[in-house]
């Protein structure tokens, strides 16, 4: 269902959503560059359809029973409803909220941080990138480091401010929450960049 979703439907609705689905063939190369292993925590916080979330369950397991251990958050509930629904047609055990990995917020709740941050061992995903992407709130922009604007000092270093900053995009904040993802030294982010 998510393969025909991102082939048929899929691409009449990239444009006016912002939505990118990755090709297969890229996404499954991402997948085993990064060559996660049984019992790493695996996480992909703009799951879509589920892609990279069963490509690495196969890479992993070959394709058999899955790992407690995959871990998605999409925004739009069709789509995790969809990543849902593939996950458990390929017999794959994961968990997919429905909610904002800027907020944390999902299915009118907060998601549980103490379990999200600094907890995962593979971070794979392609970044909501687009001219559609909802700007954050001032208060989500403040607990994220590059939503505050930076100066230069004499050193060629910058020193950040506390004035927000009116042009922090979505996109670089979602580059920062990924990297607050990974729980360990040795933590591996593979992304697919927007072409």
């Amino acid at each position: 269902m998510g393969d025909l979703y991102e082939t048929f439907i899929g691409a009449s609705i990239r444009g006016s959503e912002g939505q990118f689905f990755t090709p297969e063939n890229a996404g499954r190369w991402l997948v085993d560059a990064i060559a996660p292993s049984a019992g790493e925590r695996i996480i992909n916080p703009a799951c879509g359809a589920g892609g990279f979330l069963l490509w690495a369950a196969q890479s992993v397991f070959g394709g058999s029973r899955g790992s407690p251990y995959i871990y998605g958050i999409e925004k739009d509930e069709y789509l995790a409803s969809l990543a849902r629904a593939r996950m458990a047609i390929r017999g794959v055990d994961a968990t997919v909220h429905c909610g904002n990995s800027l907020s944390f917020e999902a299915d009118g709740d907060a998601l549980v941080t103490a379990d999200l941050l600094e907890s995962f061992d593979v971070v794979v995903t392609n970044p909501p990138f687009g001219k559609n992407i909802n700007s954050v709130t001032p208060i989500v922009q403040r607990t994220f480091q590059l939503g505050y604007s930076w100066q230069p000092k004499k050193d060629g270093r910058y020193a950040r401010t506390e004035s927000l900053s009116n042009k922090a995009p979505p996109q670089v904040l979602f580059l920062e929450r990924i990297l607050s993802f990974c729980g360990q030294e040795g933590a591996r982010v593979s992304l697919f960049p927007k072409a």
